[in-house]
């Protein structure tokens, strides 16, 4: 396996089809293989390992969702059940409708209940500010911070329709942390490592980074205008006020 995978990382490594890549497989019992290929920035930086850092991004998503079926399995919350009991702020979501002529949200009361199941899939209404125009707009005339800012202040958007009705992707997985600790009474990145990533073995898992996991991160790589690509300027909060449960968990293989 050795002798044809890495081969074919370092030439797509060397030709900038991919920025730098680490893979691993393993089995139930033991690592059978990994491989860690090129520098942690394009162009330049140090030598990427298995121990390199990398954001996990949405597939927090997968892990949070876990942990919030970890607790429905416990009976300390439900999957349809109103969240108002839960997360009161959920009682009465507004739905944004548009604009007025001096350019006030138009907004009205939701109709039927949030519920845990629309939250974790993405049919609860909740969109992202950087994927819908009404929503950048709303946060102007709030003057609310971006959902990447780690402020629980960004969560304080409208539903873009009623619970249930569509689908859009958005902070719903976000409010699903809310919700585990809530009913949970830990903070989300407590719940996940003691439920999730320490019984899994995942121990340079976890959301936000310390020291020292920091110093081993990858940067986010995008593409400019030419097809290159580039390190992009996206940095975890410091002292995020809520962990997020939509994008928040970074770690190594």
């Amino acid at each position: 396996m050795e002798r044809s995978f890495t081969p074919l990382l370092e030439e797509m490594v060397g030709s900038g089809r991919i920025p730098p890549a680490v893979a691993l497989i393993a089995d139930e019992t033991d690592i059978l293989f990994e491989t860690a290929v090129g520098t942690s920035a394009a162009g330049g930086g140090g030598g990427v390992t298995p121990e390199s850092v990398f954001w996990l991004a949405s597939m927090t998503k997968p892990v949070v969702t876990a942990a919030a079926l970890h607790l429905v399995e416990q009976g300390k919350i439900s999957l349809t059940a109103p969240l108002a009991d839960v997360r009161p702020e959920l009682a009465r979501p507004q739905v944004l409708e548009g604009f007025d002529e001096t350019g006030e949200p138009r907004l009205r009361p939701a109709r039927g209940s949030l519920t845990l199941h629309h939250l974790l899939t993405h049919t609860s209404g909740f969109g992202y500010d950087f994927g819908n125009a009404d929503l950048l707009r709303f946060i102007k005339t709030r003057n609310l911070p971006p959902v990447a800012s780690g402020k629980r202040a960004a969560f304080g958007l409208p539903l873009l329709f009623d619970p249930g009705t569509r689908w859009e992707y958005g902070i719903g997985i976000d409010w699903a942390g809310l919700v585990i600790e809530a009913a949970s009474g830990m903070r989300l990145a407590d719940y996940v490592r003691k439920n999730i990533t320490e019984p899994l073995g995942m121990r340079q898992t976890g959301f936000g980074l310390d020291p020292a996991r920091r110093a081993r991160r990858v940067p986010v790589h995008g593409r400019d205008e030419g097809g290159r690509l580039s390190v992009l300027g996206l940095e975890p909060p410091e002292a995020p006020e809520v962990d997020a449960g939509g994008h928040g968990l970074y770690g190594s293989p």
